[in-house]
């Protein structure tokens, strides 16, 4: 009888322990200080904006070098050339593809010309990130 009785106690010790877990707050998540500061890679441009070549594989400027379809060298925002043709849930038929995004000096403001990223009827290509 002692040892059941032994038993149903530690047992009960285990789950009260492990329900205190799951109901406990959980910790509040301190910034990764391994996440490297784009601005220390990059230049940064009077609105605060990090600009340059995408050349690193663990952290990316704000705006990202290109050279656009008139040659011209600039940027593009790194989140509108990541958001050309995503949809927005599984279900999304993405049709409103566009042939370019501008094409920015490294103000992030002044468009100098466009940058191909979408479907054409020619083959012009631009170049991005290097």
């Amino acid at each position: 009888m002692k040892k059941q009785l032994l038993f149903v106690c530690a047992l009960i010790v285990i789950l009260g322990a492990a329900l205190t877990v799951y109901a406990a707050p959980a910790p509040e998540v301190e910034p990764d200080s391994k996440s490297p500061d784009p601005r220390d890679y990059f230049e940064v441009n009077e609105l605060g904006l990090t600009y340059g070549p995408n050349i690193y594989s663990d952290v990316t400027p704000d705006l990202v070098a290109a050279i656009g379809l008139n040659g011209a060298d600039g940027y593009v925002y790194w989140e509108e050339l990541l958001g050309v043709g995503a949809r927005k849930s599984p279900d999304d038929v993405v049709t409103d593809v566009p042939s370019s995004i501008p094409l920015y000096a490294s103000d992030g403001v002044t468009v100098i010309g466009e940058f191909p990223v979408g479907p054409r009827n020619d083959d012009v290509q631009g170049t991005w990130g290097q």
